[in-house]
């Protein structure tokens, strides 16, 4: 029962826009309602599920002119949209009579208690992200009448090609803490969506699988849950060595496959793969070692999986492999640098993969060339990526620097602005949504950290300091988060509220932390 006089419901005076003209991209400023843009308001959403459903009919076997319903069609839904309506303040021209042919992103914050002027730390209850939106009609509507004083406003009919979805706090919870007692060398999210018909339910984060390398006298670990976190299990990957470092853990159509770059012997590797349940998520017992396809002195690194039947691999010495049957093994596209490569990922028909002395490496059709970019992000070896799209790549190194393209790497890269960072090494880069990113990071005396953006990269907020986005994630234990995991689900909103990260805890024990949102 409320009590009197309490507060439990957002209205409408508790929130406050933002515009940021040219869409989700560092270098594209976040405007504040009525400071830095005109006044906005937002009005008339639609974020249809479904386009419509419609029964399918049968004859009835039985009855003349009677009918069967034997199933239902159900057809896709349209863009999300909304109305902006702006004001015009004097002294200027409005930007938004002069014409915006570009993307542009709304957000919405909404809370009570703080400054909601300040997008990093003055919300409290969530944000709204209205997402790469087009306009697609401009209406000034009346602008002079006989006896009206209104103010002017202009309406935007927009369609947001990204959608319309929300970010809130995400909590953080340790996993697995008794079971995980060595370091844990990647985790990732299984991004399987199902609503019950075709099995138990899952909205893209119920199973989750972790690699945790090999004891002294035992074999790598595969760590998984099936029901979001709350419990979990192991499997032994028998068919390895002990003391075995596996460097990746990816799932690829049926398979769960972890790659390691000493599978075969010291300095030649390749991968172990077990079938996982279509129904449970339960990976099978039995691991079959795969190292055909992997040349010596060219170790494996990491693996970008582009569809499930579609996988690419970096190597020492600079090669890429392509992988399209799991029980075969991979395939060399060639040596495309001289300098060992890392970390690889992709979008679409972009791979992106980098390594030493700051090498980058790109393919724009899907791995049929690949072509050192024309310009480097510093001079230090590269340590991780993330790619957005064929212009928009984002990099981190073993210095601690971060950087970014929007131009493919043609120009210049840019060096990323961290507030109150003092970073000794970049872990990983991963963005969950072209709004929604995190870097993993580690301070002086091996201290794990991460920041987070919901605008593309404009600004950061770091775990270490008391922020609205991330809750209760370690400061003083965790020695380094290695790797960083999102959903890839198409709802982006769940995609949004949810990470994984996996490294190294206090002394030699692993770390395995889930952030989740609070959902009434």
């Amino acid at each position: 029962m409320p009590k009197p006089g309490s507060n439990e419901i957002i209205t409408g005076k508790m929130g406050r826009p933002y515009l940021q003209i040219g869409g989700p991209r560092p270098g594209n400023r976040i405007l504040f309602y009525g400071g830095e843009t005109n006044y906005v308001a937002i009005a008339g959403v639609e974020a249809p599920q479904l386009g419509g459903i419609d029964a399918i009919n049968v004859h009835t076997p039985e009855a003349v002119g009677r009918y069967t319903r034997a199933g239902a069609s159900v057809s896709p839904a349209d863009f999300d949209s909304s109305t902006l309506t702006l004001m015009e303040k004097r002294g200027a021209i409005p930007r938004h009579l002069l014409g915006i042919n570009c993307f542009l992103n709304a957000y919405l914050l909404h809370g009570r208690c703080k400054s909601l002027s300040d997008f990093d730390y003055g919300w409290e209850d969530y944000v709204e992200i209205y997402s790469t939106g087009r306009i697609t009609s401009r209406s000034p509507g009346d602008r002079f009448t006989f006896d009206s004083d209104d103010g002017l406003q202009t309406d935007l009919e927009m369609t947001w090609l990204g959608g319309v979805y929300p970010a809130g706090a995400i909590a953080f919870a340790e996993r697995a803490a008794t079971g995980v007692t060595l370091e844990l060398q990647d985790v990732i999210y299984a991004n399987r969506e199902l609503c019950g018909e075709c099995g138990p339910a899952n909205d893209g984060t119920g199973w989750i699988y972790a690699v945790e390398k090999g004891a002294v006298a035992d074999k790598p670990i595969v760590h998984y849950s099936t029901d979001g976190g709350a419990t979990g299990a192991t499997s032994s990957i028998a068919t390895a060595a002990n003391a075995e470092v596996p460097c990746a853990i990816r799932l690829m159509g049926p398979y769960l496959v972890v790659l390691s770059p000493t599978a075969n012997t010291a300095t030649r590797g390749g991968y172990y793969y077990t079938t996982v349940n279509p129904v449970t998520g339960v990976p099978g017992s039995t691991w079959t070692k795969v190292t055909a396809g992997f040349s010596d002195a060219q170790e494996p690194r990491d693996m970008w999986v582009a569809g499930a039947r579609e996988a690419y691999i970096c190597t020492d010495g600079g090669e890429i492999l392509r992988l399209t049957d799991v029980p075969a093994g991979p395939v060399s596209l060639g040596i495309v640098t001289s300098n060992d490569l890392a970390r690889i990922r992709g979008e679409g028909d972009t791979i992106v993969a980098v390594g030493a002395s700051a090498t980058v490496v790109r393919s724009v059709n899907r791995g049929l060339t690949f072509s050192v970019t024309t310009t480097a992000p510093g001079a230090a070896a590269l340590t991780a990526v993330e790619a957005l799209d064929r212009n928009r790549i984002w990099v981190g190194n073993a210095s601690g620097a971060v950087y970014y393209t929007l131009t493919g790497g043609e120009t210049a890269w840019v060096a990323a602005s961290l507030p109150g960072v003092t970073a000794t090494a970049i872990q990983d880069i991963r963005f969950a949504t072209d709004e929604v990113g995190y870097i993993a990071y580690t301070i002086a005396g091996t201290l794990g950290r991460l920041l987070a953006t919901l605008n593309g990269g404009v600004s950061w907020v770091p775990s270490d300091v008391s922020n609205p986005r991330l809750l209760g994630l370690p400061t003083t234990v965790t020695q380094r988060y290695n790797r960083i995991d999102v959903p890839q689900t198409p709802t982006p909103g769940i995609n949004a509220n949810h990470v994984l990260l996996c490294g190294l805890g206090a002394t030699t024990d692993g770390a395995l932390q889930q952030g989740a949102p609070n959902v009434f």
